[in-house]
């Protein structure tokens, strides 16, 4: 027996009109400009995850973005040599990190993204660090040699490398050093191309 309203109805008829809808729906071709109703709910899914910082996340949500994120599972499979500044960044977005990226300009991502195109791997590590450090401090700073900087009205030179970025970081095996000297040398390289070009 099928149930009814309070009018004694039968909702059959109801449930036949639902269904001659519903088969309707899917035989008709959908306009350009609405996506498949899958394609949405991954896409509110995806940013509904992407507004949580990665620690608030769990594992199901993370493979969620791993496994439906296209350009996320593009920037990944690349080397993470070869990344780009706008790649970096999207992929801190997405992944809710600590976006560093957002503390270098357009110019010094430009120059991010050429030393990449060199394969400077070095000086790209002293970008990154100039990065994290615009991140972690707010303000004027003042440095264990007693020089006091605001890292991020401070523009990325050989003077400001030498007298700043490389005094902010604790380095007893010259590891950071040396990237920081391959930064200076990579800027000095562009000023000395410019001015004979």
């Amino acid at each position: 027996m099928l149930a009814s309203d309070s009018t004694g109805n039968s909702f059959a008829l109801e449930i036949e009109r639902a269904g001659k809808a519903y088969r309707q729906a899917w035989e008709e071709p959908v306009a350009s400009s609405e996506q498949p109703l899958e394609e949405s709910e991954v896409e509110t899914r995806l940013a509904a995850i992407k507004a949580k910082p990665n620690m608030e996340r769990t594992a199901a949500e993370t493979e969620y973005l791993i496994e439906h994120d296209t350009r996320m599972a593009e920037i990944a499979a690349k080397d993470i040599n070869q990344r780009t500044a706008d790649e970096i960044d999207y992929m801190q977005k997405a992944g809710g990190f600590v976006n560093t990226m957002s503390k270098l300009s357009p110019k010094e991502r430009a120059l991010y993204d050429e030393l990449v195109a060199a394969g400077d791997t070095k000086a790209v590590e002293a970008m990154n660090r100039i990065a994290m450090t615009r991140y972690a401090f707010e303000g004027t700073i003042t440095l264990p040699n007693g020089a006091r900087f605001d890292p991020d009205l401070t523009e990325i030179s050989v003077q400001n490398i030498e007298k700043f970025f490389r005094h902010c970081f604790d380095d007893p095996g010259g590891e950071i050093g040396r990237s920081f000297d391959a930064l200076a040398a990579a800027l000095d390289r562009r000023v000395s191309t410019r001015e004979t070009v």
